[in-house]
């Protein structure tokens, strides 16, 4: 999680690869969602991706940006991080790393 949390071109990639794997274990058209948070440049953390959109299905265009990426909120005040802080859903994270029981 801690990899890709904050690299939107990673996150695609893995909803990709986890929408083929399902697939190929038998689910009929699985639908991958997700939460993930960023901070940046000492701000507080925000919300990267639209966890209501499916990941598997959305676009990642090369030129462009992708409507599933939530924009920066400049408006809140620099200088709020702390090295150390945790992401706000940390302990409510849930991740699958290994999908061999599936």
């Amino acid at each position: 999680y801690s990899v890709m949390s904050g690299t939107p071109d990673m996150i695609h990639q893995h909803a990709k690869f986890l929408y083929r794997f399902l697939s190929q274990k038998g689910w009929k058209d699985p639908k991958v969602y997700g939460h993930f948070w960023a901070t940046l440049n000492d701000r507080p953390w925000q919300k990267l991706v639209d966890e209501k959109v499916d990941l598997a299905k959305a676009s990642y265009p090369l030129f462009s940006g992708a409507s599933w990426i939530i924009p920066l909120n400049h408006s809140l005040p620099l200088g709020t991080y702390v090295a150390g802080d945790k992401c706000p859903e940390e302990e409510d994270l849930l991740y699958f790393s290994s999908l061999a029981d599936l």
